[in-house]
């Protein structure tokens, strides 16, 4: 991944992570329906804690310097992003296959990223 240097890149970033955002807590206000002041904080506050999670693996992932840096980092957000999303949508209850399964989707997908070529 190229390195992030200019000025006008990160505002770039910047932006698409709020948008991302936006549409992380839209998606979120929809699926649950928040009829109350905390439902309504707990939809918005999931969008933003979402992006801001895509936001520093982003950043670490042009910092990596070798294959195995970024797939472990890769591989703390992704399951930091599974937990997220699996206590807001499913709460505690969730079945352990579906943790399992969404682990190995996360995984897979960790993996193929990491054998990517780093850029100098």
């Amino acid at each position: 991944m190229k390195k992030l240097g200019t000025k006008c890149e990160l505002i770039g970033v910047v932006i698409v992570l709020l948008l991302a955002a936006v549409g992380f807590a839209l998606f979120a206000w929809y699926t649950m329906r928040p009829t109350d002041t905390i439902g309504t904080i707990a939809t918005i506050s999931f969008g933003l804690v979402l992006s801001a999670l895509i936001g520093i693996v982003l950043i670490l992932d042009t910092a990596a310097t070798t294959r195995w840096r970024r797939f472990w980092v890769d591989l703390l957000f992704a399951a930091l992003m599974l937990t997220l999303i699996d206590y807001f949508f499913l709460d505690t209850t969730a079945p352990w296959q579906m943790l399992v399964a969404g682990a190995g989707v996360a995984l897979a997908i960790v993996a193929l990223l990491a054998i990517r070529k780093i850029d100098e």
